[in-house]
């Protein structure tokens, strides 16, 4: 009998270190990821670090320094970057994203992107796939749909999909209401697109943007809403230079060129 619970022991004993191992393993996660031997441009200010050390530990840089300086875990994934440069992604702050654009940005620097709220549904298939590994790509925020744009061949039709894009809102509680839909669909910010509405239908839909914890963004080229009065109705970002060389000119006749004005 004693044989017998010395065995049973022994083999629960063996059981609890192989579930602690595998636990400890999965505890630990993936090795860490080392690049080493760049120069270091981090964004800053400060000059750049030649031959530099950043490590890497699952989706946080934990150190940066010249080599020699900082620590590399035991089993590290090196990466040599001698005779390159290294630099934080670079943002895209105003895209039309399509879904074969992925590793075309991510090759030339490009981790992460603002659309223009034109990408519909697809840009939320676009976006979480990306997001949880099925797709590559950069990080994307998306607008789903804007307000506004209407103009030529843009008018809708009224056969479109509830989230299409360039709704027309005719009224504060008609930019509320779009604003929500957008976002219960998983919109990340709420996008107004042109400066042809008064400033009380931005006012509205961006309240419903800042109830929901989430960005205004506006191009405000006017005519009717300007660069000054979007900022006073609630916009937090301008991702288009439209109507901002206007504003503050002090000549205001010279030609139709923002980088001229």
């Amino acid at each position: 009998m004693k044989r017998l619970t010395w065995g049973l022991s022994l083999a629960a004993a063996l059981m609890l270190g192989t579930a602690e191992n595998r636990l400890a393993a999965q505890n630990a996660g993936p090795p860490a990821l080392v690049i080493q031997g760049g120069t270091l441009i981090d964004g800053n200010g400060g000059a750049p670090l030649a031959n530099s050390v950043i490590v890497i530990q699952g989706n946080r840089i934990t150190a940066v320094g010249r080599a020699g300086q900082v620590q590399v875990p035991a089993g590290a994934q090196m990466i040599n970057a001698n005779g390159k440069y290294v630099l934080p992604g670079l943002w895209d702050a105003q895209v039309n994203y399509a879904w074969y654009w992925g590793e075309v940005m991510l090759n030339q620097g490009v981790t992460s992107t603002v659309d223009i709220g034109d990408g519909e549904e697809i840009s939320i298939a676009q976006r979480d796939a990306v997001n949880h590994g099925k797709a590559v790509g950069p990080r994307q925020m998306v607008g789903i749909g804007h307000l506004g744009g209407i103009r030529g061949g843009a008018m809708p039709t009224g056969l479109e999909s509830e989230l299409a894009t360039r709704k027309n809102p005719k009224s504060p509680d008609e930019a509320r209401a779009f604003a929500r839909r957008f976002m219960a669909a998983g919109a990340d910010m709420v996008m107004i697109h042109d400066g042809s509405y008064a400033p009380e239908i931005y006012s509205a839909a961006y309240d419903e943007a800042h109830k929901a914890g989430k960005p205004a963004f506006c191009r405000c080229g006017g005519p009717r809403t300007g660069p000054k009065e979007g900022a006073l109705a609630g916009a937090d970002v301008y991702p288009h230079s439209t109507g901002i060389g206007a504003a503050v000119a002090k000549e205001g006749t010279r030609a139709n060129n923002e980088l001229d004005r």
